[in-house]
């Protein structure tokens, strides 16, 4: 989700962080909750993780994460020495559009995609938003009051398709049940960006994600996207498979990391 607050200061921006307070994840997991972001150029990793911790010691923040390149070793170690704990890796996949977008039929197995509607928000919440238990707000569970991951993917679906958090969304519907969503928004410099896909257990490897995929394709070229980014678990192996198959290849791996003022593994 996107932080809808921002939290720096002058003593933190010189030691190389900042942290953002997340008002609708804290809503809705019932922990205060915010994210780092970290200047990969700082050098003094050990000065850097103490003043953070300090930062955070003496803050409301009770639950932070932070992502870093996986290679960066020594920034990530540091972190875990300090308490942080390693929660979740994610892949970074790229691909062109041309690998993307070939003839798209208008049934894949049955299956119709079309543009999603305010109609479908309820059947996509109960059948897609419990699917996602590769990310860390399953794994992290504990942390949250009860049921708050599948309401976070909930908000997520439901402000996709009403509150303008992603710039189009695709349903994909099997005898006019929703069974799949994709999101798709453009970035800054052009590129193209699939920030949610999710499909109805029962119907995985059916060619669900990429019939959407490959949908979602000729919506990033009509926006003049030439490259589309995509985001996976590591460890969501049906995942990786389906983005290989549709043209992805993964240029990075990253590692969220997190802090929590009563951490528990």
């Amino acid at each position: 989700m996107k932080e809808c607050d921002h939290l720096t200061n002058s003593e933190e921006s010189k030691v190389g962080y900042s942290i953002h307070p997340l008002a609708i994840d804290t809503e809705i997991l019932g922990i205060n909750t915010a994210k780092i972001q970290i200047d990969l150029s700082v050098v003094d990793h050990t000065k850097l993780a103490n003043s953070l911790i300090k930062s955070l010691n003496g803050s409301e923040v009770e639950y932070a994460t932070v992502r870093l390149p996986i290679s960066n070793d020594e920034m990530v170690n540091e972190l875990k020495q300090h308490g942080f704990v390693e929660v979740e890796n994610y892949l970074i996949k790229i691909a062109k559009i041309e690998d993307l977008s070939g003839k798209i039929p208008k049934y894949i197995n049955g299956i119709v995609v079309k543009t999603a509607t305010n109609g479908d928000i309820d059947e996509l919440q109960k059948t897609v938003a419990p699917t996602f238990t590769h990310s860390r707000f399953f794994k992290d569970s504990h942390y949250f009051t009860e049921g708050a991951p599948v309401r976070m993917y909930e908000e997520w679906i439901k402000n996709s398709i009403t509150s303008g958090l992603a710039d189009f969304v695709f349903v994909a519907k099997l005898k006019n049940q929703a069974v799949g969503i994709l999101t798709a928004e453009m970035d800054k410099e052009g590129l193209g960006h699939i920030p949610l896909v999710g499909v109805h257990d029962k119907h995985r490897r059916k060619g669900v994600a990429s019939g959407l995929t490959r949908v979602a394709a000729h919506w990033f070229k009509s926006q003049g996207a030439t490259r589309v980014r995509i985001e996976t678990q590591a460890d969501n192996e049906a995942a990786d498979l389906a983005y290989k198959k549709a043209g992805f290849n993964t240029v990075d791996t990253m590692v969220t990391l997190r802090w929590a003022k009563e951490n528990r593994n």
